[in-house]
């Protein structure tokens, strides 16, 4: 889980790692123009883009430079809050919702199997923008609450623990991801 500030860039290296992944990308919003990015991340090679298209909401999503884009079927109100997530399934699916309603389906032609060359940036594209015609294309309005949570495989191991000497214990995880171990739905570590 990325959580985001208005503003914010991330190198390429800290964005969320999208390749052949799904992903949910949720934000507030206030706009106060019909047009601007909420979220950008990579460019015209790869990439996604969470934005404003003439008020109606917009994913582009680009792999290997070919587009994707799925928009939503109705104008968001201006000057007034909506709650509006992206989501991109590992099937392909492309889905909007706003205030938790169904607003938008396509299915992409590819998902971006590399991570995109350019970083992330919230409130405007700032790096080599996926449509170079609008340059930075930066949000007017109010952005609060910006996400995005990767999806993926997760291994997860149960059992049963039987402990035959009283005493303190240490536990330790190793690995290369999140880790997280529960004893009796008690979490004792959390990375």
């Amino acid at each position: 889980v990325f959580d985001l500030a208005p503003g914010q860039i991330l190198k390429r290296w800290d964005s969320p790692s999208i390749a052949g992944r799904p992903f949910v990308i949720h934000a507030n919003i206030q706009p106060a123009s019909p047009d601007g990015v909420i979220l950008a991340h990579g460019g015209y090679m790869d990439g996604y883009a969470l934005h404003l298209d003439q008020g109606r909401l917009v994913l582009s999503l680009i792999s290997n430079r070919k587009r994707s884009r799925v928009s939503s079927d109705q104008l968001l109100p201006l000057n007034q809050p909506s709650v509006v997530t992206a989501q991109v399934k590992l099937d392909g699916t492309l889905l909007l919702q706003v205030n938790g309603q169904p607003a938008g389906q396509a299915v992409a032609t590819e998902l971006p199997m590399r991570m995109p060359f350019d970083g992330l940036s919230v409130g405007r594209d700032t790096g080599l923008p996926m449509d170079k015609n609008k340059g930075e294309y930066p949000f007017k309005g109010t952005l609060k609450d910006v996400r995005v949570v990767l999806g993926g495989a997760a291994l997860v191991f149960t059992g049963n623990l039987q402990i035959t000497t009283a005493g303190p214990h240490q536990f330790h995880l190793d690995s290369d991801a999140a880790t997280r171990l529960e004893i009796d739905g008690r979490v004792i570590i959390d990375n």
